[in-house]
This record gives structure tokens, sequence and C-alpha cells, in this order.
């Protein structure tokens, strides 16, 4: 399996694109997280993935909410550092202070280069610690951690919100131009669509 052993995040996996997307990890072997406004969609593509035989977690969150998406990457990252004990043959946590400092830092979107990061520290740690912010190969005292940094490809939740708009057009196109359809296609509400598109500027 190509992805066996990684970790994939797919933010609005309730909805048609999503689902596809998600299944495709897990076929591949792959652990997804699976997040979306709504538990019962959610649910159901967890279902099929389970019922082939694949790994995934499910948790309600809305990827326009930028506190909502921190605390999921706050569990994507426990869960990172646990696994890693696993496989490492170590019981491993991670402290509040390293969260924080990891929430600071600036990934592009890149959960590739966040597990890196905790696969490192996990390597070194002791049989059984509480990882802190030392033991990540992070550069805090850079000034400009005490802001998101800019980067071309943007931060993670500009990297979510480009992921989100991407998904928009493409329903848009699938449903030629229908905002109705396009909801179904998304599985959020046509009011929640319209939103989105205004806030995205999207034509």
């Amino acid at each position: 399996m190509l992805l066996k052993n990684k970790i994939a995040v797919v933010y609005g996996a309730g909805g048609s694109i999503g689902r596809a997307v998600a299944i495709a990890f897990a076929r591949e072997g792959a652990t997804v997280f699976l997040t979306g406004r709504t538990l019962a969609g959610l649910e159901r593509v967890a279902k099929e993935i389970a019922d082939s035989g694949g790994l995934c977690h499910t948790a309600q969150v809305d990827a326009l909410d930028e506190q909502a998406v921190d605390k999921h990457v706050v569990a994507v990252v426990e869960h990172f550092v646990a696994r890693c004990g696993v496989e490492m043959g170590k019981v491993l946590s991670v402290s509040s202070a390293a969260i924080t400092a990891l929430a600071r830092y600036d990934f592009p979107g890149n959960v590739r280069e966040l597990r890196n990061l905790v696969e490192r520290a996990a390597a070194i740690a002791d049989s059984t610690a509480e990882l802190g912010p030392d033991d990540f190969d992070l550069d805090l005292s850079s000034p400009a951690l005490a802001k998101p940094a800019v980067t071309p490809e943007g931060s993670l939740f500009e990297h979510i919100a480009r992921e989100s708009a991407d998904q928009i057009r493409d329903a848009l196109r699938q449903a030629g131009g229908s905002k109705s359809r396009a909801a179904r296609i998304l599985g959020i509400p046509r009011t929640t669509l319209n939103d989105r598109i205004e806030r995205y500027g999207i034509r």
C-alpha cells in the first residue's frame, strides 16, 4: 500500500468530494482523520472505511473556524505522539507548552512536516517522557513566530481555506453552476455555500 503508516487529514469529508478523497487515502493504507460540520455524514464515510478494513477518526470541525481547526490540530499532534510511542515501545505524551509552541509554528498546511517533527522528538525521548517545546526542532527564537509567518503557501488555516474554495469550484462545475445542487454535492446547506462563495470571492 502506497500510504501505509501515513496520516491524512480531510476537511469537509462528509461531502461527496471529501468522501472520495478520504476513501482513496484509506484504501492506500493511510489512517484518515475525517472532519466536517456534521457528524452524521462523517460517520457514514467512517463506516465505509471501516467496512473496507481501513482506519479513521472523526471530528466535528468547521474548516472556516480557525479556533476549531487549531483545536483539531492539537488532537492530531497528540495522536502522532501516542502512535510514535507505541511504534517505538515508549510511553509518550505532549505538554501544553509544546502544543502552544507547535500552534505558533508555521507548517504551510503540511501534515507530513508536522509528523516528521513529532517522530524526531519521539526518537530521542526517554522510554517514558512528556515532550516539551525543547524536544521539537523549532526555531522559537525567531521574532516571526510571535505572529504566524507569511509564506507563499500560507498558514495551515489559509491552506484549508484554499482547499475549501477549490472544493466549492469543483462542486459548482459538477452542478453546472446550480448552487442548490452544488450544496448537496458538498453536503452543506445552501446558505452556508452562499456565505462561503461570498467569503472566497468565487465567481
